[in-house]
């Protein structure tokens, strides 16, 4: 009997239990939301900018002595930094920062002749030693002179002399020669016309020729170079009619 006593009551306490959860109807429904956090990490970036300008310099020299040219000027004549100038100081040395490329640079200084240099500038600094030769103190020029050439023609041909008082028209004519002519000179009948290099044309008229109404006039032509003392000399029969001139 005292353990029926003692099973008892539990059995009453779970079916009472039992009871109440069975007898309770849901009222309301529960939503249960979960809240999600993104996180976005910034992004940084980083731009490289290539270095634009550089330092140029160097030396400027004799090129026969190798001294020292002092106080030379330098100049950009093309490419980039065209126009940029700079001068070189009492050692030689110039130094100039110029935008990186390439260019050419003209150096040039009093009693030296200008010596363009190519430069091409990237990357680095850059030493570029120029260097300078002397113009010569005495300068010889030798001036080849062609043969000298004593030439001339007459028109008409035969050269005519036509009408009273003795019109002139037969025109010997000295081809032009080459060299530092000085003098055309004539010689013809035992009679010498000379003149300057500019007279280099001769008229004949009847007082020049002989007594026959045809006649040939035997012209000789010397051409003088003053500079290397020299002469050339041809002669030519030059064929006259009269035609209604010099007493025909």
């Amino acid at each position: 009997m005292k353990h029926n006593l003692l099973t008892i009551p539990l059995v009453l306490v779970v079916a009472a239990a039992a009871c109440t959860k069975n007898s309770e109807s849901p009222s309301s429904t529960t939503t249960t939301t979960i809240a999600t956090t993104t996180s976005t990490a910034a992004t940084t970036t980083t731009t490289t900018t290539a270095q634009t300008t550089f330092t140029l310099s160097g030396q400027v020299t004799d090129a026969k002595t190798k001294d020292i040219v002092k106080f030379a000027d330098i100049e950009v004549i093309s490419g980039v930094n065209a126009g940029r100038r700079f001068q070189g100081d009492g050692n030689g040395n110039y130094t100039a920062v110029l935008t990186a490329g390439s260019f050419v640079m003209r150096a040039w200084a009093l009693g030296y002749e200008t010596n363009d240099v190519s430069v091409t500038l990237v990357n680095a600094n850059l030493r570029v030693d120029v260097t300078l030769t002397p113009v010569p103190l005495t300068t010889t020029t030798t001036t080849t002179v062609a043969a000298l050439s004593a030439n001339f023609t007459y028109s008409p041909n035969p050269c005519t002399i036509t009408g009273l008082g003795a019109v002139v028209d037969c025109t010997v004519d000295a081809s032009p020669s080459t060299g530092n002519i000085g003098n055309y000179e004539w010689k013809y009948k035992g009679k010498t016309v000379s003149g300057s290099a500019s007279k280099i044309s001769l008229a004949l008229a009847c007082s020049d020729l002989g007594s026959q109404k045809d006649d040939t006039v035997f012209v000789t032509l010397t051409v003088a170079d003053i500079t290397i003392i020299a002469t050339a000399t041809t002669t030519k029969g030059v064929v006259i009619v009269k035609n209604g001139a010099c007493g025909f």
